[in-house]
């Protein structure tokens, strides 16, 4: 092989045209960087799809839909709405308000 072939090569620097293309040099300078994010947005993505459930129920007592997301692994209420102190607050106050019509004046 020739070397003198090789001295007539050059290598051209990419051409940045937008910000867009910036950051695919500096993906291209350091591909393990977009490997690690890729593996825990899949593992994240993965944890999140499988652990949720949603409920929803009406509540004769307050007159509303209660929503429910529970922990599909072990059964925990990861969150509520209306939350349990609004339900709470709101069944007492139907109740003071029934006992309060039935008095007579």
């Amino acid at each position: 092989m020739d070397i003198d072939i090789l001295k007539n090569i050059s290598i051209a620097k990419p051409q940045i045209s937008s910000p867009h293309d910036k950051r695919a040099v500096k993906d291209v300078q350091a591909p393990h960087r977009d490997e690690e994010a890729a593996k825990v947005a899949e593992k994240v993505k993965q944890e999140t799809l499988s652990v949720k459930t949603v409920r929803m129920n009406y509540d004769t007592d307050i007159d509303r839909v209660v929503i429910t997301v529970i922990d599909s692994q072990n059964q925990e209420v990861v969150r509520q709405v209306p939350g349990t102190d609004s339900i709470t607050f709101m069944k007492r106050f139907q109740q003071i308000i029934q006992e309060t019509s039935n008095k007579k004046v």
